[in-house]
């Protein structure tokens, strides 16, 4: 009896695509995702012909492509075993690579990527590629069954935005030679392969200087969670800014959350009020947070920045007309997007022969909500 991972495969026996491309098109993808692992024996060729309604020759042939790209070794006696599946440079034959779509990587589907996206776009349709928007939910070992699976369907190359992956998987990647699918990781601070980043740290440094400037020494952070990269460079930017200035990193001054959403924003406002610990000026992670904190102290009767000054980051557009108008660092976002698709495009064109690492910074946005008259 067929095992049931076995059985998945389907023969069309319509499809322009020969039977015997299909069918080690389809086991490459099972090995690929971790349905078929490493160790097993895939079923003997009459018997597998037989199940699949397909000549023996037919399932023989699939066996030899999946030999030749190094994902099962054939061993007299015993039968055909599957081998470690190495993403990086375990590929589809040759009838696949006119492939152009590129996979862009993200933890989820907010304005914040939106503007990256746009700018990976606008490079891409230019070259006649497609990118392929595909949300990982916040989950790095989640990007690496995806990354997994697109490696074995081939896909052109892969940006990987915010996530990165376990650091078990990235030193296999940094340890591989002719790699045949570029990986480039964007906004991952950690990564040590092809990288463009973001000074957080400095964005939410100079944010933090700023509110000293102005003469408050009870700051506060809205940060997210400090284990994420994003938030481990915000609390380290926030706690140098504090270093350099004299001040102290105070117990509760900082608070984090789970989200960067307005909701999330206006109830660590709650929060804060509850355990009597709001500081005199916040410096938040995301536009949303500071938006959903002022409106939160408004509906307490306080007034910003007359009674709490506040600066958000990312400087969306309603940052700009909301009342008062937010104080935020802008970030380079589309201009992130468009130069790591124009670093994606070296790559492919065997333009490169080192790790890329590019770094870009924000920008104080100056309008009323940390003080200034503007």
């Amino acid at each position: 009896m067929i095992d049931k991972k076995f059985q998945i495969p389907k023969i069309n026996k319509n499809s322009a695509l020969p039977p015997v491309n299909q069918l080690a098109r389809q086991l490459t993808w099972l090995i690929a995702d971790g349905t078929i692992v490493k160790g097993e024996k895939l079923p003997s060729i009459r018997e597998y012909a037989e199940f699949l309604g397909i000549h023996h020759h037919t399932v023989r042939a699939a066996y030899h492509k999946l030999e030749n790209k190094n994902l099962v070794s054939v061993k007299p006696g015993i039968g055909t075993i599957v081998r470690e599946y190495k993403p990086f440079i375990s590929t589809p034959s040759q009838e696949y690579l006119d492939n152009e779509m590129i996979a862009i990587l993200v933890p989820g589907l907010s304005d914040f990527y939106q503007q990256i996206i746009t700018g990976i776009e606008d490079v891409a349709y230019e070259d006649g590629q497609i990118p392929v928007v595909l949300n990982c939910r916040d989950d790095p070992l989640y990007a690496e069954a995806v990354f997994n699976n697109l490696s074995a369907r081939n896909i052109k190359a892969v940006i990987n935005i915010s996530l990165g992956f376990s650091d078990e998987f990235h030193e296999k990647f940094i340890q591989m030679e002719n790699l045949t699918i570029p990986l480039i990781f964007l906004d991952v601070v950690d990564a040590k392969t092809h990288s463009i980043t973001l000074d957080t740290a400095g964005a939410i440094g100079l944010a933090t200087s700023h509110l000293v400037e102005h003469g408050y020494s009870s700051l506060g952070l809205i940060n997210c969670p400090s284990e994420w990269p994003v938030g481990r460079e915000a609390l380290l930017g926030f706690q140098q800014a504090l270093d350099v200035e004299g001040l102290s990193l105070k117990e509760k001054s900082v608070f984090n959350v789970p989200n960067f959403g307005y909701e999330v924003g206006r109830f660590v406002i709650e929060r804060m009020l509850h355990e009597n610990a709001l500081p005199r000026a916040l410096v938040t992670v995301s536009d949303n947070l500071a938006i959903g904190a002022i409106s939160a102290l408004k509906d307490h009767g306080l007034k910003v920045p007359q009674d709490v000054a506040i600066i958000g980051y990312n400087d969306i557009p309603p940052a700009s007309f909301i009342d008062p108008p937010l104080t935020t660092i802008a970030l380079p976002l589309y201009d992130m997007g468009k130069q790591t698709m124009l670093y994606l495009n070296n790559i492919l064109n065997g333009n490169v022969d080192t790790w890329i690492h590019k770094n870009f910074t924000g920008q104080l946005v100056i309008r009323s909500s940390c003080g200034c008259n503007k």
